[in-house]
């Protein structure tokens, strides 16, 4: 299966660090420029970037804006494999993890290259990374595992849309964690179409959507031309994925209300964004500032999404020869 080059691994070449294999970078939400940092260590090369390493080690720097009373908020660290926004108009700041002890020869930029412009910035692995998840929520998440289990037996694949813009919405449901509330609990779930409402939730269930942007585009551009007219396969499937951005939403009541949403919406991640920030649940006791981008719901779904190719893969195969596209 051919592969199209991110322009990660294009970046990665451009910055003179393509013999390094951990580079890993975030995103800079708030700043008056798009900013992502990158991150390596030349001198320990085989030792991985981990977030303990690299995003809360005494020794790394921090970003404020006038009245420079707040930190600005990093996103969760990922590969620089798998970035595939544009690189004309960004702001690259690289971090060697050495300091002075570093290889001199990885410390000297070079002119960026010019691929294509994406505006968004979230991918599968960003949301399914456990940094995507604050600490409050790995707790309940765990206990909803002791509770119900995972979500490869709690969700279910619902249905997958193709739209007009060659995005695909994929539908799953979950249940709720039932066993650790009172029998007599009203659940409810927020209503994107009525401001976030929350509204009766009798069957116990909560929707959750993820949207794969230019679906059908990069869908086009990793399959060679003789396999136009043969089924899709859940390796295709993976392969959009591993490229492709996404946004995502969950009609869990915390998904909205616990400002989960709103972070998500600083990373163009959300498919009903908010600017509404939190002010309660980012307290550091609970999720804290920019420490959560999905909910337990969501992070459990993304963490088991592969269960789901197959099935994915079935449906969307179904729905291109309805509308005539294969």
């Amino acid at each position: 299966m051919m592969k199209k080059e991110t322009s990660g691994k294009k970046l990665k070449q451009t910055l003179g660090l393509s013999k390094l294999k951990y580079v890993s970078f975030v995103r800079l939400i708030g700043a008056s420029k798009r900013t992502i940092i990158v991150f390596y260590d030349s001198r320990r090369r085989n030792i991985p970037l981990t977030t303990q390493r690299v995003l809360r080690n005494y020794n790394i720097f921090s970003a404020r804006v006038f009245p420079f009373n707040k930190d600005l908020i990093l996103s969760p660290l990922i590969p620089i494999e798998d970035y595939n926004g544009q690189t004309n108009d960004l702001m690259i700041i690289t971090f060697d993890k050495s300091g002075i002890y570093g290889d001199s020869k990885y410390q000297q930029m070079k002119e960026s290259t010019q691929p294509k412009r994406l505006k968004e910035w979230v991918n599968l692995s960003t949301l399914a990374s456990k940094d995507a998840m604050s600490d409050f929520t790995k707790r309940t998440r765990a206990e909803r595992n002791r509770a119900v289990r995972a979500e490869n037996y709690t969700a279910k694949f619902v249905d997958c849309e193709i739209n007009s813009d060659g995005s695909v919405l994929f539908t799953f449901e979950t249940t709720a964690t039932t066993p650790i509330y009172e029998p007599d609990y009203q659940f409810k779930k927020a209503d994107p179409n009525d401001n976030f409402a929350l509204k009766s939730n009798p069957d116990k269930k909560y929707r959750i959507q993820v949207k794969i942007l230019d679906f059908m585009k990069w869908l086009k551009e990793t399959r060679p031309d003789y396999m136009e007219l043969t089924k899709i396969t859940w390796k295709e499937i993976r392969d959009v994925l591993e490229v492709a951005y996404i946004q995502v939403y969950s009609d869990s009541p915390s998904f909205h209300w616990q400002g989960i949403n709103y972070w998500l919406s600083q990373l163009d991640g959300s498919i009903y964004p908010t600017d509404i920030e939190p002010k309660v649940w980012n307290k550091p006791t609970l999720h804290g500032d920019g420490n959560a981008f999905v909910d337990k719901h969501l992070g459990g779904l993304l963490r088991q999404f592969k269960f789901f190719y197959n099935p994915m893969a079935r449906m969307i195969q179904k729905r291109m020869k309805e509308q005539g596209l294969l």
